[in-house]
């Protein structure tokens, strides 16, 4: 509310500059986040716009960027979400609110807990345009492989190293027919810790979350699950009628691995050309 009357009323805009009541509007909104805690998203930051005289013809972040770098960076410093809601688009704006230049800044700040909301009044409503959404953040390049990619990788690594002291004989040596009578405990050990490891740090990383992770995510990620299963059962049976004894025996070892990173790379592969869509639309 600003000036006892609230935006959607044309009273809010009567006898002051539309630039000025937006910046008040900012301005509210950023001491009213100051003064409390208890939330975790901030919804549609510039939907003001939504109500001004002009909507968004005069709207830019350059002419209030003074204003919403307070407010992104204090979402970031209190790990707090920004949403964006497609409303905008809803509604005729051409936009998401934020719009592509808030949501830019707020990249560059340092940010990526994002949201996406559709302020639905009706259910046909619901999700209204989330892939358009989804695929201007991925164009801004607003999506991470993981909450930590990096220390899956490192585990991953680590252990595939540590498999090298086996010497890679084609499958782990504890699985050679007498290793235990020759003496080989610790290396059965330790070949076990490596297997679990490089399946735990496989699956981890094949089954981490992206931060913007909504139906479209979703959707990508079944449809790759679905065709690295069908290439790895194809794969499967493939070698069940060309491969016998040890060789096979030898293939299902790496089997286990396998169907994590096909379904890795499909997926993977399933969002760089969502991506690439993403820019070629813009």
């Amino acid at each position: 509310m600003l000036f006892r009357s609230t935006v959607y009323y044309p009273e809010a805009w009567e006898n002051r500059s539309e630039s000025a009541v937006i910046a008040d509007y900012f301005k509210e909104l950023l001491f009213c986040l100051q003064s409390m805690e208890a939330y975790d998203t901030l919804g549609h930051l510039d939907y003001i716009i939504r109500y001004s005289p002009t909507r968004n013809q005069n709207h830019s972040y350059e002419r209030y960027g003074e204003y919403i770098d307070p407010i992104l960076q204090h979402l970031i410093d209190n790990h707090k979400c920004l949403e964006v809601n497609t409303a905008g688009l809803k509604y005729g704006l051409g936009q998401p609110n934020p719009d592509t230049f808030i949501l830019k800044r707020y990249r560059e700040l340092g940010g990526h807990l994002i949201t996406i909301g559709s302020d639905a009044h009706k259910p046909e409503h619901i999700a209204y345009d989330f892939p358009v959404v989804q695929k201007l953040l991925i164009s801004l390049g607003i999506r991470v492989f993981g909450m930590n990619p990096f220390g899956w990788r490192c585990v991953g690594a680590l252990l595939g190293v540590l498999m090298l002291f086996d010497g890679l004989n084609g499958f782990p040596s504890f699985l050679l027919p007498g290793a235990a009578e020759a003496g080989e405990t610790l290396d059965a050990v330790c070949n076990n810790a490596v297997i679990v490891g490089l399946l735990a740090g496989t699956l981890l990383i094949a089954c981490s979350r992206e931060r913007i992770e909504d139906e479209g995510i979703g959707r990508i990620r079944l449809n790759a699950l679905l065709a690295a299963l069908y290439a790895n059962c194809a794969a499967v049976a493939a070698a069940a009628l060309v491969t016998y004894g040890a060789a096979f025996l030898d293939i299902m070892i790496y089997n286990l691995f396998t169907l994590p990173l096909l379904f890795l790379l499909i997926f993977r592969w399933q969002l760089r050309r969502y991506a690439k869509e993403a820019a070629d639309e813009e």
